[in-house]
């Protein structure tokens, strides 16, 4: 059962947010995100250009919803879930936010997945390119 107050993703995509995430002993250029929350949002983020996946399987939380900033993260959730539901009840349910962002992410997550496997750069640069060409 999910924990209340947690973002839940995929249990297979976790070993990816874990490999994109930036510590001491990793390389920027592969691992460029400093938070899972970021990862999160990047995923998010790609997602809303495509596709919402609903989430399904074993599922884990790798965070709850304070790591998220208030004057940055909060807007851009917000934002897609007014733009999905075209309307501005949606603010008064923030669950529901968080499950429309959840599986934005869930999308985007393989879109990052793709610019990882992609063996002619490095994964920083493709994902720099592929933001470029929006």
């Amino acid at each position: 059962m999910a924990e209340k107050g947690r973002v839940s993703i995929s249990a297979d995509v976790h070993e990816i947010y874990k490999q994109l995430t930036n510590s001491s002993d990793k390389n920027i250029k592969s691992a460029p995100f400093k938070t899972m929350k970021d990862v999160f949002m990047m995923a998010t983020c790609l997602g809303f250009q495509s596709r919402r996946r609903q989430l399904s399987g074993k599922k884990e939380q790798p965070f709850h919803y304070s790591v998220f900033s208030e004057s940055l993260d909060f807007p851009i959730l917000k934002s897609i879930a007014i733009a999905e539901t075209n309307g501005i009840a949606i603010l008064a349910d923030f669950e529901q936010i968080i499950e429309i962002a959840e599986e934005y992410a869930n999308e985007g997550i393989h879109e990052l997945i793709m610019l990882m496997q992609q063996s002619d750069a490095v994964f920083l640069w493709n994902l720099v390119e592929r933001i470029r060409d929006e």
